[in-house]
């Protein structure tokens, strides 16, 4: 599997995007399922930062713990199993798949892509067994009904403005996505680490840095913001500034 590489932009003042390489998730593997049915996984542990880059299936209990994530060994209605590597008919990139059902037995019905190499989804019943592993819902999240639906790409981020700390409306944060798509924003940096996701059409738009961050004044500083179009392609961009 080709592994997502996010955009990096350093701002100061004007900011322009640098071009880069992408890579996401292809139709018809087990990780592509699983990013449909949660996509939330792979865009929290995207905005956490540049560390988690690897998406093989046997990483995704690691990287959901590293974002945050509660990863157990029993199987939960809405969580994503995971295969180790050579595990339990896994290849060398391991195995996953979402849990519908679970019995009280602890045996468990799941949806899958790329089962005995086929591109359909395929549903089973999985004998208990504690070699897997389970990366649960959040609280108060519900288990999703159906696959998402992807969207469009992002394919640029930039800022521009005053880069005031008294006033965060004056920087103005611009994007261009190729298609409409939700996207998820995530500002961290003195005393902040908000996050919200905007369904937003395609075409170029902007935003101002105090509707990112849901605040009129801010502390001077530095600053960055991430954000994370929800596709297969894997479309990350992020731009750091500081406010004086």
């Amino acid at each position: 599997m080709r592994l997502p590489i996010s955009l990096a932009v350093a701002a100061v003042a004007a900011v322009l995007a640098v071009p880069g390489a992408h890579a996401g998730f292809a139709a018809g593997q087990c990780t592509t399922w699983a990013y449909l049915m949660r996509p939330d996984i792979v865009a929290t542990a995207s905005l956490a930062g540049d560390k988690i880059t690897n998406w093989n299936a046997y990483a995704w209990a690691a990287n959901a713990r590293e974002a945050g994530y509660s990863v157990g060994t029993k199987p939960a209605v809405g969580a994503i199993a995971v295969w180790p590597k050579h595990v339990l008919g896994a290849g060398a990139l391991g195995h996953v798949a979402y849990v519908q059902k679970v019995r009280s037995d602890g045996s468990f019905y799941i949806s899958e892509e790329d089962y005995n190499g086929s591109p359909n989804v395929h549903r089973r019943w999985v004998a208990p067994t504690s070699a897997l592993q389970f990366i649960y819902l959040q609280p108060g999240q519900h288990a999703p009904s159906g696959p998402m639906t992807p969207g469009g790409q992002l394919e640029t981020m930039t800022s521009s403005g005053t880069f005031r700390a008294s006033d965060p409306g004056g920087t103005q944060v611009a994007f261009t996505l190729d298609a409409a798509t939700s996207v998820a924003f995530r500002l961290t940096g003195p005393g902040i680490d908000h996050t919200v996701t905007w369904r937003i059409p395609g075409g170029s738009r902007s935003v101002t840095l105090a509707q990112l961050a849901a605040q009129s004044t801010l502390p001077a500083g530095s600053y960055r913001l991430t954000a994370f179009a929800y596709d297969t392609a894997l479309d990350g961009r992020w731009v750091t500034f500081s406010l004086g």
